[in-house]
C-alpha cells in the first residue's frame, strides 16, 4: 500500500479533496492544529535531541497509531512537506523502508540562506528518504531526483463546450513582476483582445500605473480553473526562484489552453511544443498574433497520464521503480 502525507495547504488540500485513488492508496492529514511557539520548541527538542524516544508528546495516540500501522513492505509519500522537522519527526514511527519526498516548491523559496541551504542538503543525503523534485535546478544543486510535474485534472460535462471568451488569462502576485504583466495585457489589449489579470499586491510600493492591476482580493484555486477553461491563452512570468514547470504550464496542458512563459527551459519538457507555448526571450514578440491563431497540437492520452495525479502517485510505490523526468535536466 501507498500511504501519502499532506500538509495543510489550499492548492494540496485541491488536489486531495474528495480524490477516488482506490483501496492501494491512503492519504494520511498532517495534524498542524497543535502548532504554536511553545508545541515548536518541543518539536525541535523531540525532532533534534530525542529523535530515539519511542513515545511522543507532539502527536496523540490516533495519529501514532496511523503511523504505525504502516508496514515495512509499504510505500510512504510525503506530498509537498519540504519541513526537516516534520520529516524528522515522522521518521521517528514510520517503518516502510521506502519513503519519498515530492519537494513542491524550489528549495530556494524556502531555505533563503547559502548555509540553510547546504544544511538542508546534508541533511536530505543522510536522512534515507528518496527526495524528488520538479524543478531542474533543485536537481541538479541538490543532487535529487527530477520528476515530473503532477496536476490533479477532473473531467466535467461540458468541458469541451466552454466558450474560450478571454484570449489571456494572468493569475499572479506583484513579487517585481509588474512591470513585465502590465507589457503584456497592453500589448494584447492593444490589438483589441481581451484580458483577464488577478494580480494579488505584495505590499511593495509600485507606481500607479501598476498598482491599477493589483487586488487585495484573494481567489480560490477552483475560481482560477473556471477562469482558465474560458481562456485562450495563459501567462506566467517566472520568479527569480523558479526553473521548473509551473501548475500554469500543466493548468493550459489539460484545458486546451495556449502559454506565454519567461520559463526558457520549457522547451526541454515532454509537453512543450511551438503551437502551444510561446518562450519569451526566445520567440519574437511580432510572432505573438500569429502564435495564437495557430491550431493546437494535440496532447496524447499517454502524455496526461504521465503528469495526471492518480496515475502520477503510482510511481511512488514500491513495486514501480521511480525514473528522472529528464536526464538532460540533472546532467547539464
Amino acid at each position: 500500500m501507498l500511504f501519502v502525507f499532506i500538509k495543510k495547504h489550499s492548492l494540496v488540500t485541491h488536489f486531495f479533496d474528495r480524490l477516488d485513488l482506490g483501496r492501494d492508496v491512503r492519504i494520511i492529514r498532517y495534524p498542524y492544529d497543535r502548532h504554536g511557539r511553545v508545541n515548536s520548541l518541543l518539536r525541535s527538542i523531540e525532532a533534534y535531541l530525542l529523535w530515539w524516544l519511542p513515545c511522543s508528546w507532539c502527536y496523540d495516540e490516533a495519529y501514532l497509531a496511523q503511523l504505525r500501522s504502516i508496514q515495512p513492505e509499504d510505500s510512504v509519500l510525503y506530498f509537498s512537506m519540504e519541513n526537516r522537522k516534520t520529516l524528522q519527526l515522522l521518521g521517528k514511527f514510520v517503518r516502510a523502508r521506502r519513503q519519498s519526498v515530492w519537494l513542491w516548491d524550489p528549495v530556494r523559496s524556502y531555505r533563503k540562506s547559502w548555509l540553510s541551504r547546504q544544511v538542508y542538503k546534508l541533511w536530505l543525503r543522510h536522512s534515507g528518504l528518496e527526495a524528488w523534485t520538479f524543478d531542474p535546478a533543485d536537481a541538479r544543486a541538490f543532487g535529487i531526483g527530477l520528476a515530473d510535474q503532477v496536476f490533479r485534472h477532473d473531467a466535467t460535462p461540458g468541458d469541451g463546450t466552454v466558450a474560450k471568451d478571454i484570449d489571456l488569462y494572468c493569475l499572479a502576485s506583484g513579487k517585481g513582476r509588474m512591470p513585465e504583466l502590465v507589457r503584456w495585457k497592453e500589448l494584447f489589449e492593444a490589438q483589441g483582445l481581451r484580458t483577464h489579470f488577478h494580480v494579488v499586491a505584495d505590499g511593495k510600493d509600485c507606481s500607479p500605473r501598476d498598482a491599477a492591476l493589483l487586488t487585495s482580493d484573494w481567489m480560490s484555486y477552483a475560481d482560477n480553473l473556471r477562469l482558465v477553461r474560458r481562456s485562450r491563452c495563459l501567462l506566467e512570468i517566472l520568479q527569480s526562484t523558479q526553473s521548473g514547470p509551473t501548475m500554469r504550464s500543466l493548468e493550459a496542458l489539460f484545458n486546451g489552453c495556449k502559454l506565454i512563459t519567461s520559463n526558457t527551459l520549457i522547451v526541454d519538457c515532454d509537453f512543450y511544443h511551438p503551437s502551444r507555448v510561446f518562450v519569451i526571450g526566445r520567440d519574437r514578440l511580432e510572432d505573438v498574433r500569429a502564435f495564437l491563431e495557430t491550431p493546437l497540437e494535440p496532447v496524447s492520452a499517454e502524455l496526461l497520464r504521465r503528469h495526471e495525479l492518480r496515475s502520477w502517485l503510482r510511481k511512488f510505490d514500491h513495486a514501480m521503480p521511480m525514473q528522472v523526468a529528464t536526464v538532460y535536466a540533472v546532467s547539464r
